[in-house]
């Protein structure tokens, strides 16, 4: 049996000495497969206050998953490879089944919906009614419900405003995605 670790950021956080930020969302993907594919993985949450020393180690891709020696970074990759791993019969925007572009697709917009609900609904509601559909496959709604205080997203996405204002003053370099997600709602 595959032995999976996977190393993530905690929380996303800036603080006047940051050099670069990352983005707890943007390592949710992965975590969505696994508790979807019903597969164990030790998990590591780094505190973005040591995330220079992962960072540096690993040529600043971040998060990481390490399997049977194999090291994967970039939340993108450890998805595709995931997803390859645990392959679906019954589906959602793949024909072959639920994607890791489904798990994807919805964090994102579940992210800007805490945000932007009444824009979002009346723009995006298909994509809404995706996201909603996805969070509510079994193991991904317990693995939300589990942790209810680690996805609320108003606090999240709030954070995210706030670093971006504080890292553009202090000027430390704000995680694209993080970036984009921030300017998107």
């Amino acid at each position: 049996m595959v032995h999976y670790k996977y190393i993530s950021y905690d929380q996303i956080k800036c603080t006047d000495d940051s050099k670069g930020v990352g983005g707890f969302l943007f390592g949710e993907t992965p975590r969505y497969i696994f508790h979807y594919a019903n597969v164990p993985y030790d998990e590591i949450l780094i505190n973005l206050e040591n995330f220079t020393v992962y960072d540096s180690a690993w040529n600043h891709e971040f998060p990481i998953l390490i399997s049977d020696g194999q090291v994967l970074t970039n939340s993108m990759e450890i998805s595709r490879h995931l997803a390859k791993q645990f392959e679906s019969e019954s589906g959602f925007l793949s024909k072959s089944g639920v994607s890791w572009i489904d798990f994807m697709v919805a964090n994102h917009m579940w992210a800007v919906r805490k945000v932007a609900s009444e824009t979002m609904k009346k723009k995006y509601p298909t994509l809404l009614s995706h996201a909603e559909r996805v969070f509510a496959l079994p193991g991904i709604k317990d693995f939300v419900e589990k942790d209810k205080k680690r996805y609320n997203m108003n606090e999240v996405i709030l954070e995210a405003f706030d670093l971006q204002e504080k890292c553009e003053m202090n000027g430390c370099v704000v995680d694209n995605q993080v970036h984009e997600i921030v300017l998107a709602a």
